[in-house]
């Protein structure tokens, strides 16, 4: 039922838009629909949606630059930049993500923005991935080398799950991408961040990071 439902709620969203187009935080509870109704969507359909998320994004951060304006432009633009890898629009993919990294880089230097952000650190390593798709890999590296610098200083800003997380979902990457003989260097400190995240193991997301910063950890140390 629940397509029925997201289609009944943009049936009432859209007059109340088309009577107001200024009124940008209704349009933002519309991008939430077309988002929900990309899960249950066919291929195409789904790309379509995201397309006109991130459409509606930029358009709103022209008017005005916000945090708020920001973050949308972020979270739709890495949406989408994904659905495009999966697609293999891959030129496209980097194009996206890399306007969806400026409005991070941007967004992170703020005088307002928290120092425990991770928004830039979740950017930097979805791009760095599509990067890799890409074969860009000297881009890849130095885009997971600064998602673990900016990751390891949001977790020394503030102690809690969602730095924590990103400590070792960006070590990850980053050790998954260089020569294993300079990843092995490294092995203390990804030990410690699994350690630091296992208590929060129940999150969403948490475990298979710890799992997967297990195998990882067992893999280098037993390679050569």
């Amino acid at each position: 039922d629940v397509p029925k439902l997201l289609q009944q709620a943009l049936a009432l969203i859209d007059p109340i838009i088309a009577a107001d187009p200024s009124n940008i935080e209704q349009a933002r509870r519309r991008s939430v629909i077309w988002q929900l109704q990309a899960e249950y969507a066919d291929t195409k359909t789904s790309g379509e949606l995201l397309h006109k998320c991130f459409d509606q994004s930029r358009a709103a951060l022209l008017v005005a630059e916000s945090p708020r304006s920001l973050k949308d432009v972020v979270s739709d633009g890495v949406l989408l930049a994904r659905w495009l890898r999966e697609a293999n629009q891959l030129r496209e993919a980097a194009e996206i993500c890399d306007e969806a990294l400026r409005a991070a880089r941007r967004l992170h230097a703020l005088p307002t923005s928290s120092p425990s952000d991770t928004n830039l650190v979740a950017t930097l390593i979805n791009c760095g991935d599509i990067d890799n798709h890409n074969d860009n890999d000297s881009a890849a590296t130095a885009k997971f080398v600064e998602g673990v610098q900016v990751a390891r200083r949001a977790h020394a800003a503030d102690d809690n799950a969602k730095t924590r997380y990103w400590w070792l979902a960006s070590l990850s990457s980053w050790l998954e991408d260089i020569p294993v003989a300079e990843a092995k260097a490294h092995l203390d400190e990804l030990a410690a961040a699994i350690a630091a995240l296992q208590p929060d193991a129940a999150g969403e997301g948490n475990t298979d990071a710890i799992n997967d910063g297990n195998e990882l950890l067992e893999r280098l140390r037993h390679s050569k």
